[in-house]
């Protein structure tokens, strides 16, 4: 049986649960997200903020209901599957990370791209929303290849890395099995360490049973799945915040709902832009308090072995611009301008990456 039967049946199972959509004045969506609720910002906003504020707000100005179905935490679709699910219309909505879809989403993976950007999630999508606002070809082929439309970006907040083991300068992660997701895995074999594709969600075994030393992670998910209790020493490395996390809309489902409640979503979902990263930049305070109560040694990457580990990378960002235009898109315009746009916000980078 294929993933999308197995899709098609769990929802089915679903729609005769909760009773079928009825497209006259009560609309059913199914909405979900790989991660789980709790620990991640955008879940957690899209469950508490984006639902019932649609739902709120569709009751007190249209002559409709809304009613969503809800599938958080792998329930309809794993981490690296939401993005089909939307395209299937499995879900009607999905909050997803491109970073689990390397390939296909490539373009939205940019700011995976300038390692050690900014380390204030705030900037990084005020300046990733300006950037794609005037690049709109950054997303809207998502409309034409997979049927699904960009509601909203938020972030993911500054990256460190947590290890099994004390380390200082980039030479002591020579040959060591590092644990990352999709697009950052080229941060760790730049200075000859090892690198392993994971995810929150499966981290903590791969380093409990000895498979890796350690885990590129965010402090706020990092102290929430537990990862400190196998990979006590957390370095703050400033690999920088990513706009890396989108809020899709199945193309099929916008045109069957009135105008009325599409507009609404399209408000809700870029209000969510505001709120989710806010509250990503609080967990990110937050973790390290809590990683530190917990018993973690948290230390920060100095600026001199900052610099030494980018300098390793110095032309992978044009590397990478290179296959964004073969995406079709111009991905040298773009990085450019990305670029400009994160100095204008007040970032310096610790190396100029050369973008040709």
């Amino acid at each position: 049986m294929t993933a999308k039967h197995k899709y098609a049946i769990a929802w089915l199972i679903l729609a005769l649960a909760v009773g079928s959509p009825v497209y006259a004045e009560t609309f059913t969506l199914r909405i979900g997200a790989g991660h789980p609720s709790a620990p991640i910002a955008y879940v957690d906003r899209m469950e508490h903020f984006f639902v019932p504020e649609v739902v709120r707000r569709v009751a007190l100005s249209t002559d409709h209901e809304i009613h969503f179905i809800q599938a958080y935490a792998g329930t309809a679709a794993k981490t690296d599957e939401i993005l089909e699910a939307v395209q299937m219309g499995l879900l009607d909505i999905g909050g997803w990370c491109p970073c689990f879809e390397p390939s296909k989403a490539l373009p939205l993976n940019i700011s995976y791209f300038l390692p050690f950007t900014t380390p204030d999630v705030r900037v990084q999508v005020k300046v990733v929303r300006r950037l794609i606002d005037e690049f709109p070809e950054l997303h809207t082929y998502l409309e034409s290849q997979y049927g699904q439309k960009l509601l909203a970006i938020s972030g993911l907040d500054n990256y460190g890395l947590g290890t099994i083991f004390p380390w200082r300068a980039t030479s002591d992660l020579a040959g060591r099995k590092l644990l990352g997701a999709g697009p950052n895995l080229p941060w760790i074999s730049g200075i000859g360490a090892i690198p392993m594709s994971s995810s929150l969600v499966t981290a903590y075994n791969q380093l409990a049973t000895g498979a890796a030393d350690g885990f590129l992670g965010l402090p706020g998910s990092f102290y929430g799945f537990r990862l400190h209790e196998q990979a006590p020493h957390y370095k703050v490395t400033n690999f920088g915040a990513m706009a890396q996390v989108v809020l899709t809309m199945n193309m099929e489902t916008r045109a069957l709902l009135p105008p009325k409640i599409v507009t609404i979503i399209d408000q809700v979902a870029r209000e969510l832009e505001t709120v989710a990263t806010r509250m990503s930049f609080e967990r990110e305070i937050s973790g390290i308090k809590n990683l530190r109560a917990a018993g973690a040694i948290v230390t920060e990457l100095s600026p001199e072995a900052q610099a030494e580990w980018a300098r390793a990378m110095i032309h992978w960002p044009n590397e990478r611009t290179q296959e964004i235009n073969a995406f079709g898109i111009n991905g040298t315009a773009i990085m450019r301008r990305y670029m400009v746009l994160l100095e204008e916000a007040g970032h310096e980078f610790p190396v100029r990456y050369p973008i040709e």
